[in-house]
């Protein structure tokens, strides 16, 4: 039987794990790192289709739905073992619709200098089993001008093990989808990606982007530690950012997603990478650092 997440009480404090990007940052010795985002979503509450929400020191981001009719989002707690043991956001598509989801915009765009990298990592959980589809989970981040400029992973849910990297350059206003998306080519690593089989199951996933010259972009993205990256860097793309998205492809199921922490680092890429997986992995053995305070 399925369990539904239950609406949150009103919370304060910081929780522990807020605190996991900016210390494994100063652990890798990166001095300026700038900290754009980190969401979990202990004190907010969303409304209707559209809020914006203020971070102490960060950048206001505008949260908006994607393909919004007859869907909401709202914050729940996911208290359900096992689950997020904690609060999240919710995108409830009410029983029908695909390609559903949401984007977050910054006030102002980010700028990825050369030897930079600008990097989005999240949780998640589909609450409803999803289909079996090569692209059923899609997230990514959404360069300047347009939101069908990104650069997106997708990756195969109910039994699908796709998992791979796209750029989306159409004009239907629709980020990670859309008749000119483009497959770039990728080299795996790390475990065999499985599949997001059913409801119940918590994933980590990341998605990064390094510019390497002028306009040259390199591609990585990562989801339970299974890696893909791209075999040459991409000579379309863009050097400034307008936020990032979380969607379904083709899938009608319900999620949760949380901890979404979006970072711009200089250089060295690389180390940021490995923090990623290492704070993913410090999530998922380390169930005490999820609870709420």
């Amino acid at each position: 039987m399925q369990t539904s997440p239950a609406r949150p009480p009103r919370r304060s404090g910081i929780r522990p794990r807020c605190l996991a990007a900016p210390l494994l940052f100063a652990a890798c010795g990166w001095s300026n790192a700038a900290l754009t985002l980190s969401a979990t979503f202990t004190n907010m509450e969303v409304t209707n289709q559209a809020t914006v929400f203020r971070f102490p020191g960060v950048n206001d981001f505008t949260w908006t739905l994607i393909n919004g009719a007859s869907t909401n989002f709202d914050v729940v707690a996911d208290l359900v073992t096992p689950g997020l043991n904690s609060n999240a956001l919710r995108i409830d598509q009410n029983g029908s619709g695909t390609f559903r989801g949401m984007l977050a915009t910054p006030a102002s765009q980010i700028t990825v200098n050369i030897g930079d990298t600008l990097a989005l990592s999240f949780r998640g959980r589909y609450y409803e089993t999803p289909d079996n589809n090569g692209g059923g989970l899609r997230f990514g981040l959404i360069g300047a001008g347009d939101l069908d400029n990104n650069f997106y992973a997708q990756a195969g849910t109910g039994g699908s093990s796709a998992f791979g990297l796209f750029r989306d350059v159409d004009n239907d206003n629709s980020p990670g989808a859309g008749a000119n998306v483009v497959g770039i080519p990728s080299t795996a690593s790390g475990p065999a990606y499985g599949s997001i089989p059913s409801t119940m199951v918590v994933f980590d996933a990341s998605f990064a982007i390094t510019r390497t010259g002028e306009s040259t972009y390199s591609l990585t993205a990562m989801l339970d530690g299974s890696t893909r990256t791209s075999t040459a860097d991409s000579t379309v793309g863009w050097n400034d950012y307008q936020g990032f998205f979380i969607r379904n492809g083709g899938v009608s199921a319900d999620y949760l997603v949380d901890d979404v922490i979006l970072t711009l680092v200089p250089e060295p890429s690389a180390a940021l990478l490995a923090a990623l997986g290492s704070l993913a992995l410090f999530r998922r053995r380390r169930g005490g650092f999820r609870a709420l305070v």
